[in-house]
């Protein structure tokens, strides 16, 4: 029995989470695709002498790391264990008082949440009797855009300081790490009781939805056996929580202006579980669909991968590659549906060009969290390759973001159970059929989907094309709906009103 950095993050975070993830190991899709291993593209920044420099693998003991050590500068990927404990650490280099360590962190501005994972990879190196005379961040330099091969040298940056959440330079390294305390030694031995017991408890805390619910918090809590009504669907508030355990379990059972702020969209959840069906503030949201939206309405989606290590000309760590777009066209009358979807390598400029082509001169272009998706990555694009800029910011000013009438609690249906995604939408509006029947249902299982074409049979991979276009199509075939949904539900309210006028 070893454990890991993040088996005791679970642990202090819950002991449940812990344990379900200690004894339910499984790998998740990594959402970040590096184009090659970011130790190796590391180990060229450093200039690392290839005969000077001592690789961990798998299986070594600690005694294995140190013998391997001993006749070398540079140590990477060096593996430690004890106390039950295991780590593998980037890049340790040997000095005549000790052992910088520079810690190799996967995002361009490090910040003080990686303290812990610092303060537990010293603890156990100087258990081993490896002093750390200091600790530097080695990360990716935000700032670094590709022109041609990769320039390792600055790639990189090394930094003595964390990043603020505005990514200045915040505070140094070996101070934070250095105050933080600890009991390791209770926690592992903690650790290995639970694990030889096999339960734990789960008892709802405040903790289990702090910054978001946990990534176990299902397997703990069947939320399916909530009604659609319960107080832990309403929105905006972690007080919701607190009132659930003192008997508060109802969204109606809420005080607005007391129990929580009461803000547009609390108002409108509280409305629709009161009556029990769709709310529909009539007034705001047919001036929205009257005045921000026009015929021909443009729905439109696209699907990209994020690239850790830039791949292509003009690109920074953590751009994205655009694979793939559909538009749904409806001018009234007929409705029209174009797409795209890359056949490898660097799509972006026969994207660009199609979107173009696709996109007509007039009628409003709406996109589901534009403003965080669709528009962003136009404006990438505009900058990537400034021939096509006019165009595709032109596209830009006729952007509408679809999420605004539902976000701003303009529309609030019961069975959404606090959740605004527009898959959920659609099964609201449409009785569960939709997404739950296709063979790639989300964004990152087409992300996963798009990477793996190359490994495919000729006749696999026309298959996942065909289920990639599908999924993409769905997306835009959703909103349009969605918006008739809204124009209806506003007729049939407003004829509702005018006929309680008439009484």
């Amino acid at each position: 029995m070893a454990f890991r950095i993040n088996n005791v993050k679970k642990y202090q975070q819950c002991p449940k989470h812990f344990l379900l993830d200690y004894t339910d190991i499984s790998t998740g899709f990594p959402f970040i695709y590096f184009s090659e291993s970011l130790i190796d593209a590391a180990k060229k920044h450093l200039h690392i002498a290839a005969d000077d420099l001592f690789t961990g693998t798998t299986s070594q003991t600690s005694a294995d790391t140190k013998a391997g050590m001993e006749s070398k500068t540079w140590a990477c990927l060096a593996r430690f264990e004890k106390h039950n404990f295991r780590i593998k650490v980037s890049f340790l280099k040997k000095e005549d008082d000790g052992y910088i360590y520079y810690a190799l962190c996967r995002t361009c501005f490090p910040k003080e949440d990686e303290t812990r994972r610092l303060f537990m990879e010293k603890w156990l190196l100087e258990e081993e009797g490896i002093h750390i005379k200091h600790i530097a961040l080695l990360h990716l330099n935000a700032a670094y855009e590709r022109n041609g091969d990769l320039d390792y040298d600055n790639l990189f940056c090394i930094s003595d300081n964390f990043y603020k959440d505005t990514n200045k330079v915040g505070k140094n390294v070996d101070e934070v790490v250095n105050r933080y305390q600890y009991d390791m030694l209770s926690a592992l031995e903690d650790m290995k009781r639970i694990v030889d017991e096999g339960e734990c408890d789960n008892e709802f805390k405040l903790e289990c939805t702090k910054r978001g619910k946990c990534a176990r918090y299902h397997s703990c809590f069947n939320e399916d056996e909530l009604e659609d009504d319960s107080i832990l669907f309403l929105n905006g508030t972690r007080k919701k929580y607190e009132m659930y355990l003192n008997g508060k379990t109802k969204i109606t059972d809420v005080l607005l202006g007391e129990d929580v702020d009461g803000t547009y969209l609390q108002y409108a959840q509280y409305m629709a579980c009161l009556k029990n069906r769709e709310f529909v503030d009539v007034n705001a949201l047919s001036s929205w669909l009257e005045t921000s939206i026009h015929l021909p309405y443009i729905y439109i989606d696209f699907e990209w991968d994020t690239l850790g290590i830039p791949m292509y000309d003009k690109m920074k760590p953590y751009d994205v590659l655009v694979f793939q777009y559909s538009i749904h066209i409806d001018d009234g009358e007929t409705v029209i549906h174009k797409e795209y979807l890359g056949n490898g390598g660097d799509s972006r400029e026969a994207f660009i060009k199609q979107l173009i082509a696709d996109i007509p001169e007039e009628g409003i272009v709406i996109a589901y969290h534009a403003e965080g998706a669709e528009k962003l990555r136009l404006q990438e694009l505009a900058y990537q390759f400034p021939e096509y800029a006019d165009d595709l910011l032109k596209i830009c000013d006729r952007m509408v973001d679809l999420t605004y009438p539902i976000m701003n609690g303009l529309y609030y249906h019961p069975k959404m159970r606090g959740t605004y995604s527009l898959k959920k939408l659609y099964a609201v509006i449409n009785d569960n059929h939709g997404y739950n029947e296709l063979d790639i249902d989300h964004g990152l299982k087409a992300v996963e989907a798009y990477r793996n074409l190359d490994s495919l049979s000729e006749e696999e991979r026309l298959k996942v094309r065909q289920e990639l276009l599908e999924y993409c199509g769905m997306d835009t075939y959703a909103m349009l709906k969605l918006v008739n949904h809204l124009k209806k539900i506003c007729e049939e309210r407003t004829k509702e009103l005018l006929e309680k006028l008439k009484k």
